[in-house]
């Protein structure tokens, strides 16, 4: 019996110990928000950007590019000046600063675009919204 009283306080103390050994300090761990701030900007490879990204994500392209193609879904998404921006993606909110064309594949999606010039508009989705803001 002496025994059994002996090894319960060592066995509470290293589990005890082993837990304490899980915890976070925060300064290992990494936030979803950290994790989205430090990706890679998207690449204009031969005149040609696409634009990927989770729901709610805050994308800001500054990059120009000849044509950007977002294939991204549930995003806000803002681009510079461009010559064609394709939306393949569904549910987006994509501010242009000017465009040359733009096409919505996708649905749902809300579209601004400057004033500089009035866009060629092509939409094959389904209820997509694309006007000058």
């Amino acid at each position: 019996m002496r025994t059994t009283t002996l090894l319960t306080p060592v066995v509470v103390l290293a589990a005890g110990l082993a837990l304490a050994g899980c915890s976070s300090s925060g300064s290992s761990a990494t936030s979803p928000t950290t994790k989205a701030a430090s990706a890679s900007a998207p690449k204009c490879v031969d005149g040609a950007m696409t634009v990927s990204g989770k729901a709610h994500a805050k994308i800001n392209v500054t990059t120009p590019c000849d044509t950007i193609t977002v294939t991204a879904n549930g995003a806000i998404i803002s681009l510079p000046n461009t010559k064609t921006v394709d939306i393949t993606g569904s549910k987006n909110t994509v501010t242009v600063d000017s465009a040359t064309a733009i096409s919505a594949a996708g649905s749902g999606n809300v579209v601004f675009y400057g004033a500089a010039a009035t866009p060629k508009v092509t939409d094959s989705g389904s209820g997509n919204t694309i006007a000058q803001r």
